[in-house]
């Protein structure tokens, strides 16, 4: 079975913030997976706002296609994008839901369990909690009889709107159904692309790469952190650096914690994100809280001193 990415991006109307929120296997242990947002991952900040207009429309939705469609290794989403817009929810409900469920860490990962959840299934009950719409509720129940499927979620939370169809930068109408696409991708027998992981050849370090940079695995992304004493940070500060796939950093965060000891040795382990990160040191799982970018810590401090 061919199986796609779902995703989705929330607006808050009165302000024109929008966020993105996905469900996947990220850094996470076997048989887990997280909700992703620009709290816990800094590479998923959408850095321009949503133009609404005095009916409430989205006016700059090319925009927001466009983000989806260029920004491959943010989104972990390959190929042919599908989507639409569902103007039936309530802001506060869909951001309560998606925060209790960030909050809850990594959980299990699965289609078929209800305990669980995964990408689809994330959009699909991320909907149902924030709308009142009778056609999308029974749409999306419907739908989820089997299991939540990505192409699905965009056809029910459409309505009678369109659905477009985004690839290499060209935005057309979606022609198709979500029954078709199903159908297809069901006898798919194609052999699944490369994937992110693949990019360091199965290799856990490079010259690019801190050697005490330690590893945290996951199916759908992997990461390294990097921790260092900075002299010029107050106590029980550190400075925590975040490598991607491609060894790069994503992050580089000043991190609290009264418990940790760096001149013992450590581990890095789960959770562990940009929000905050866990260690293990002697027999004891300790928590780093996130206080603020490295870049943003120093500037507040310069700011403060002056």
């Amino acid at each position: 079975i061919k199986a796609g990415h779902a995703a989705l991006i929330l607006i808050e109307n009165k302000t024109g913030t929008a966020r993105y929120y996905d469900f996947g296997r990220y850094i996470t242990p076997k048989g887990f997976g997280r909700l992703r947002s620009v709290i816990t991952d800094a590479e998923l900040t959408i850095d321009f706002p949503a133009q609404i207009s005095e009916n409430n429309e989205l006016t700059n939705l090319n925009e927001f296609l466009l983000w989806l469609d260029t920004n491959p290794l943010k989104t972990h989403g390959e190929g042919r994008l599908l989507a639409s817009v569902c103007d039936a929810i309530d802001f506060q409900k869909a951001q309560d839901y998606i925060m209790s469920l960030q909050q809850r860490g990594s959980i299990p990962y699965g289609a078929f369990d209800k305990l669980a959840s995964n990408c689809a299934r994330f959009v699909t009950e991320t909907i149902l909690t924030a709308t009142s719409d009778r056609k999308i509720i029974n749409g999306l129940n419907i739908n989820k009889k089997f299991t939540p499927s990505t192409v699905g979620n965009v056809e029910k939370a459409a309505a009678l709107r369109s659905v477009y169809e985004v690839f290499n930068g060209e935005i057309n109408l979606f022609t198709g159904s979500a029954f078709k696409e199903n159908l297809k991708n069901y006898f798919d027998k194609s052999k699944p692309g490369i994937s992110h992981n693949s990019v360091t050849n199965g290799k856990s370090y490079s010259p690019l790469l801190p050697i005490n940079a330690q590893k945290l695995s996951g199916i759908g992304s992997n990461a390294w952190f990097e921790l260092t004493s900075e002299e010029e940070l107050p106590k029980h500060h550190f400075r925590i650096k975040r490598y991607n796939d491609l060894h790069k950093v994503d992050f580089d965060g000043v991190f609290f914690s009264s418990a940790f000891d760096i001149t013992q040795t450590f581990e890095f382990t789960y959770d562990s994100h940009c929000a905050f990160c866990h260690i293990l040191q002697k027999n004891e799982k300790i928590k780093l809280e996130c206080v603020a970018s490295y870049a943003n810590f120093n500037s507040s401090r310069k700011v403060r001193s002056a």
